[in-house]
């Protein structure tokens, strides 16, 4: 998973020593956490909860949706790295799942972005795990272990759809984790065999 101070786009015009790095770590966190459990935060509630000055705070991200779009980036940067994680050797399925259960736990790391972001376009980094997700189940067709009846890029969308299928009950308190991520990986199962 890449560092946070690595995608942390905090403004050039403030330095990169170690404390600038260290408050833009605590900032996304902080934001990251807060807009998870209540979505109408605000920033002085943010800068607070990083334990920061709302100053410190508009010094890296002079508006909301310029923190968002940092948050954005991190939850990105973070599927991207859970996605090139796949094995490019063994069984396919296994894989797919613990990608399924891993996914999830992203989803409600940043469950904000899931619950109240809305549809947006495609980004390049959304497009790498869709290619990456349908090139590791054209392997497992390839390898006879997948139905090869599905065109691998439908059953890459339909994964990333599953793993929105259960974050988003999750996320609202309708399912608890144990019952959603279990009944969605055994769809996930069906649906590959």
């Amino acid at each position: 998973m890449p560092a946070l101070d690595d995608i942390a786009s905090a403004p050039r015009s403030v330095g990169r020593r170690a404390d600038t790095r260290r408050n833009a770590r605590r900032l996304l966190e902080a934001a990251t956490a807060v807009l998870a459990q209540n979505p109408g935060a605000t920033m002085t509630d943010i800068a607070d909860a990083a334990e920061l000055t709302r100053a410190t705070v508009y010094r890296y991200y002079r508006h909301r949706e310029d923190l968002i779009a940092a948050i954005r980036a991190l939850a990105e940067a973070d599927i991207v790295a859970i996605v090139a994680e796949l094995p490019t050797s063994g069984p396919v399925v296994p894989a797919l799942v613990a990608l399924l259960e891993s996914s999830v736990e992203l989803g409600m790391k940043y469950r904000y972005l899931v619950l109240n972001q809305g549809w947006v376009d495609p980004t390049p980094a959304a497009i790498q795990v869709r290619d990456t997700v349908a090139e590791f189940i054209a392997r497992g067709q390839r390898a006879g272990e997948l139905d090869r009846s599905f065109a691998p890029e439908l059953v890459a969308q339909m994964f990333l759809g599953m793993v929105m299928s259960a974050v988003t009950p999750i996320a609202l308190g309708q399912l608890a984790h144990e019952q959603a991520v279990p009944q969605v990986s055994r769809a996930l199962v069906k649906l590959l065999s």
